[in-house]
């Protein structure tokens, strides 16, 4: 059992879901940190969207994590990619847990990542994207996501 409402209380107290309803520049060549400006819902006010984009985490556990990120305006021969950046550490390479990309060409192109990962409490979690692309790029708005909840 655990006691109720303590921030570390239960897998699922920790769980959000935030978006962005607005597009997003994204420099090309450079991992940028994607930024969201709403919440669906934030059970423990643990993702800040005004000042930092991240999670930060209420409990140390293991954490299931999605995102999504889509590129307009891509050439069919350029990507985007997406990753999970955990206190500043990238977590897994090139398909590897933590990071993964596709390129669909004609001008779209979607990213999606799912990631079960141990963060410590205090610990936080950015998205981060790029594109390869000649000249800055937006990302589509409200098609991109980042959740969350922590699973034990």
């Amino acid at each position: 059992m655990f006691a109720s409402g303590t921030k570390s209380s239960g897998a699922f107290a920790s769980r959000f879901s935030v978006y962005r309803n607005t597009t997003q520049s994204i420099e090309p060549s450079t991992w940028t940190t994607l930024t969201w400006t709403a919440k669906a819902y934030d059970g423990l006010g643990e993702v800040d969207i005004v000042t930092n984009h991240r999670f930060v985490a209420a409990a140390t556990g293991y954490y299931h994590f999605t995102a999504s990120l889509n590129m307009y305006l891509l050439d069919a021969d350029k990507t985007a990619a997406i990753r999970l950046n955990i206190n500043g550490e990238t977590q897994g390479r090139s398909g590897s847990q933590g990071m993964a990309a596709s390129s669909y060409g004609e001008n779209w192109t979607h990213c999606h990542i799912d990631a079960d990962v141990y963060v410590q409490a205090g610990e936080y979690v950015v998205v981060e994207g790029f594109q390869s692309d000649s000249s800055a790029k937006n990302s589509a708005g409200r098609i991109r996501h980042f959740m969350g909840h922590r699973l034990a």
